[in-house]
């Protein structure tokens, strides 16, 4: 996803930067120090798993190109263009991070607070967040199959940021969902809603997770009406047996 990088004095209330491993490393910090970084800003941000099977795109190499473009002189220099990524090289494994302010924030503000952590964050280093939902499901590519997939379980909220976008089930067929689901029920002998969320939560598919959550009414029912039937039949079988 090419974003457009802000100036340092442009105030935006969405934000992001990428986070080198190497740059991690160096400085003998982990992923996990990451986080508890994060954490300990105190303002809602999001954080991806570590992007360590990308590769460059032709999108990738026009927006590297576009970036490193003299908005002057709207030429690359010789130096830069040896630098340029080729379509299909690998990408140095990376991370995504994404701010979330109440009000317009300036890169040059925000990156104060990574001068200490991991201070080659700089305030060059920001890309302006057009739509939040898609940023939260791009740090797993979840709507682009055409890249590297990552498990949008490991994509970390923090202060209350809203992840909610990696449980949308807009992108696949839902009547499918619902026969596999029904399917599975009787198969796996389910009987109550609890144990379907187990389920679910052990196939770690995060549209069939995303459906079994937001459904929950229509399954709350289907085992309510199971359990109903089950019982009036074994009335009608009491009562026959009385008969006889």
């Amino acid at each position: 996803m090419a974003l457009r990088l802000l100036d340092p004095n442009e105030g935006a209330r969405n934000m992001g930067n990428l986070v080198w491993l190497e740059d991690l490393e160096k400085r003998g910090l982990s992923y996990g120090d990451l986080l508890g970084f994060l954490e300990g800003l105190h303002w809602k941000c999001v954080c991806s798993p570590i992007h360590d099977r990308d590769v460059y795109t032709v999108d990738d190499v026009k927006g590297w190109k576009k970036r490193h473009t003299n908005k002057e002189t709207h030429e690359i220099t010789d130096e830069d263009l040896q630098r340029c990524p080729e379509v299909g090289a690998p990408k140095k494994p990376h991370i995504h991070v994404y701010h979330c302010f109440k009000g317009p924030r300036k890169p040059k503000d925000v990156a104060k607070y990574w001068e200490e952590f991991l201070p080659e964050i700089t305030e060059r280093r920001f890309v302006l967040v057009p739509d939040w939902g898609s940023i939260v499901r791009y740090c797993a590519h979840m709507d682009a199959p055409n890249k590297a997939q990552y498990d949008p379980c490991s994509i970390h909220g923090f202060a209350n940021a809203d992840i909610s976008a990696i449980w949308d089930a807009s992108n696949f067929n839902k009547t499918e969902m619902l026969l596999e689901l029904h399917k599975a029920i009787k198969e796996k002998r389910i009987t109550n809603y609890k144990r379907l969320v187990n389920y679910a939560l052990s196939t770690g598919d995060v549209n069939m997770i995303g459906f079994v959550k937001g459904n929950n009414s229509h399954f709350l029912g289907y085992f309510a009406a199971d359990r109903q039937e089950k019982c009036d039949r074994a009335a009608k079988k009491t009562a026959g047996q009385m008969a006889g």
